[in-house]
């Protein structure tokens, strides 16, 4: 019997988003796409499926993970559906090489390894969400109604999904989840840390929970009453989970007093079994905001120098020591002080293709060669990554997604090349009314990447929300800066107007040269007062132009300035007349956030030059 089947691992963002380092975040998306591109060979070679979504490269070997979607539809011959066997593979494969990881780097007459197997086994399953949706080919093959079909019946499985309760004991939890108990520790063992309970007359049996200890004495005798004191002359305890300071291949992946469940243990270490020649190598945050700053040939031998010689990241470390303190060794004092101060922001870089799912349902049979598009224009921005800049490193770029990490200097170049690889494969195919948003999140070093993670998914999806009840679509763009102090400013944009990532630069520039301070006087008179302006918004917008005029052209110095000021002054004025909320409502916020985003940016800009 012929069939078709939609199938996708659940989740994805959360499981990606809930880490602190850049290794769990790469990892993390590594393993998923690693699942799916499992999955996928299988349907192939085992049920010889022809794979309609996502395209895919002809040789195996060639597909890069990175490329690879949480998804595939797929058509096929068997009597039954495949959707749980599929399930079932995916998930031993998942606890098999998360296991042997830890099995293979921990001693192997470790007994705390097996008492613990059954627990990290549970852990690990109960961690991925993994959905299918299989119905008969009625012989129209894979058109609009059938991919209709599959989505609708999808959002019901998600809906009706089977929930599995996750029990554990009490203990200390995961520093990263907060959901599972802690499996991996370093340091001294918290008092909390999960035990295990051994009889002292059975020293062969033992549980990992006291509840399930004192239910097991009640069975045995209903009139067992608890007492702690008699409870400790029958039973021991100690703590049950692993020290990794003990072993030489975990000793350095975590931190001092962290602890961590199986599932973001795994996504620290990774399993580099499979990986793919094309993959980064995992950065830390300090390196992609420092590392363009120091792009300078005399100093590159001393970084990999240093970088060999210590496990130890050369980034963090320059931080830590002064990074000026490290560059007196090739710099003289006056040169050293005409270097400005290193910058400490690196961006994390976000794209998403509007309403993909709607585009995919509306092409029906042509579906798989807008998906050919997509993995062509992914294709080419991961080359255009690795080859022409060489500080991006892509965490994912599957499906309607694209996620990357960069340092601030990069990032607009980068914005800029996205958009031109878009329109190159796009403008003038039959999708040229496919958009895009975009977001780029300024954090600083030592903020929690989760949290970075997490308000730039916020930030994206609230830009799509603002330009959708606007405006007829989506398209838009939102650059965030969250400060060493949590503050946010952001700055929203759409991208068909005048006004676009290539403008910025420009603004950045000129702005650079002449001082954004004047917004500070600006604000003070005009912030709070737009809500009046909804009486007649075309005088206020006039009032609150050529007061900015005045102001701005006190900077000014020349005929040539003044021709230039003219531009900017039309820059700005389409930026505040495109980008409000609604077309009678004018978003100040928004746009004072523009040059306070401009003046932390020109600040982290700077590369050290040859005139050092």
């Amino acid at each position: 019997m012929k069939r078709i089947i939609l199938f996708t691992i659940g989740s994805v963002q959360e499981f990606i988003i809930t880490a602190r380092k850049t290794r769990d975040f790469q990892n993390a998306s590594n393993m998923l796409s690693k699942l799916m591109l499992r999955a996928i060979q299988t349907v192939k070679k085992e049920y010889r499926g022809n794979i309609i979504l996502p395209h895919m490269e002809h040789n195996a070997a060639e597909q890069q993970p990175s490329i690879v979607p949480n998804y595939f539809v797929a058509s096929y011959e068997n009597e039954r559906p495949i959707g749980k066997q599929l399930k079932e593979i995916l998930e031993v494969e998942y606890k098999k090489d998360m296991v042997d990881v830890v099995e293979k780097a921990v001693a192997k007459n470790d007994e705390i390894i097996e008492i613990l197997k059954q627990q990290i086994s549970k852990q690990l399953r109960t961690a991925l969400d993994i959905y299918w949706c299989d119905i008969p080919d009625e012989g129209s093959g894979a058109n609009k109604q059938a991919i209709d079909k599959l989505y609708a019946h999808m959002e019901a499985v998600k809906n009706t999904r089977q929930f599995e309760p996750h029990y554990e004991q009490e203990g200390e939890k995961c520093s990263l989840c907060g959901s599972r108990n802690a499996v991996f520790y370093k340091g001294d063992a918290p008092y909390k840390m999960q035990k295990i309970y051994i009889d002292k007359n059975n020293p062969g049996t033992y549980s990992l929970s006291i509840y399930d200890v004192i239910e097991k004495m009640k069975k045995q005798n209903p009139q067992y009453v608890y007492e702690k004191a008699k409870f400790e002359k029958e039973f021991s305890s100690e703590v049950c989970a692993i020290k990794v300071d003990k072993y030489d291949s975990f000793k350095n992946l975590l931190n001092d007093k962290e602890r961590l469940c199986s599932v973001c243990f795994a996504k620290r270490v990774g399993c580099k079994k499979d990986h793919h020649p094309d993959e980064d190598s995992i950065r830390s945050l300090a390196s992609f905001a420092l590392k363009d700053w120091l792009s300078n040939k005399k100093l590159e031998k001393y970084i990999c120098d240093q970088e060999h010689k210590s496990y130890e990241d050369f980034y963090e470390l320059a931080y830590s020591r002064g990074v000026k303190n490290i560059l007196s060794k090739d710099y003289s004092k006056k040169e050293l002080e005409k270097i400005p101060e290193p910058p400490v922001y690196y961006c994390l870089y976000r794209m998403d293709i509007d309403s993909l799912g709607k585009k995919m349902r509306q092409a029906g049979e042509n579906s798989s060669l807008l998906s050919e598009k997509l993995f062509v224009f992914l294709k080419e921005i991961i080359n255009t990554a690795k080859y022409t800049c060489s500080g991006v490193s892509i965490i994912y770029a599957g499906g309607d997604d694209l996620m990357a990490l960069m340092s601030a200097q990069e990032s607009i170049r980068f914005a800029e090349t996205v958009k031109t690889v878009f329109k190159k494969i796009f403008e003038k195919s039959e999708y040229q009314d496919l958009t895009y948003s975009q977001g780029l999140f300024f954090a600083h070093y030592k903020s929690p990447f989760s949290e970075v993670t997490r308000l730039s998914k916020e930030k994206l999806e609230g830009l799509k929300q603002r330009f959708k009840n606007a405006f007829p679509e989506k398209n838009g763009t939102v650059i965030s800066l969250l400060t060493d102090g949590f503050s946010e400013r952001d700055v929203f944009f759409r991208n068909n107007r005048e006004l676009n990532i290539s403008n910025l630069t420009e603004l950045m520039t000129y702005f650079n040269r002449y001082s954004t301070y004047f917004h500070h006087t600006l604000g003070q008179a005009f912030l709070g007062l737009e809500d009046a302006a909804k009486l007649d918004t075309h005088i206020f917008m006039q009032m609150f132009f050529a007061e900015q005029r005045r102001l701005m052209k006190r900077s000014w110095e020349n005929r040539e300035d003044m021709l230039h000021l003219n531009h900017i002054e039309m820059l700005l004025h389409d930026f505040l007349r495109y980008n409000c909320i609604s077309d009678k409502e004018i978003d100040l916020t928004n746009y004072f956030n523009l040059f306070a985003v401009i003046e932390k940016l020109n600040t982290q800009m700077e590369v050290i030059g040859d005139e050092c």
